[in-house]
């Protein structure tokens, strides 16, 4: 198994720069969005994410996965964009890897198990989940500050 995941694993490296490419064509930015660049800087650190989880377990990969989430909501939070944009970005992603994962020729695609696609459907719905989650905190935080504000006010 270890050589199924380490071929996977350079695999997906092998096609990095053209899937990232294929990726930063197809997202959604906004553009008074401050955070342009980091954008496509978070979106390089999930692909590492995802070739690391290919080959560690998902308990492992856990901090960086929530680290990398709560940053990220911080920042569609101060941009003020819609999550919408940031879902169907990562949403984006996975299919663009997902489908280069399915291009492996026949002989290859019995290497990808099905531990390695739930592994890496697994980072990409844990970060989808904690990033949207304190995202959904942060806009509540604020909303519950300016109705204190405004209760202050009357």
């Amino acid at each position: 198994m270890l050589t199924t995941k380490l071929h996977i694993h350079d695999y997906l490296e092998s096609c990095k720069t053209s899937l990232l490419e294929s990726w930063r064509q197809k997202i959604i930015i906004s553009s008074n969005d401050p955070y342009q660049e980091k954008i496509l800087k978070n979106g390089e650190l999930m692909f590492s994410i995802i070739q690391k989880a290919i080959m560690t377990p998902y308990e492992e990969m856990r901090p960086q996965i929530e680290a990398l989430a709560r940053r990220v909501s911080e920042e569609r939070v101060a941009a003020e964009i819609n999550i919408g944009e940031f879902v169907y970005n990562v949403s984006i992603g996975r299919s663009i890897i997902s489908h280069q994962l399915f291009q492996l020729d026949f002989k290859e695609k019995k290497l990808f198990t099905q531990e390695i696609f739930d592994n890496i459907n697994n980072c990409f719905d844990r970060f989808l989940y904690c990033a949207v989650s304190h995202y959904d905190e942060l806009k509540n935080k604020i909303i519950e500050e300016k109705n204190s504000f405004i209760n202050q006010s009357h």
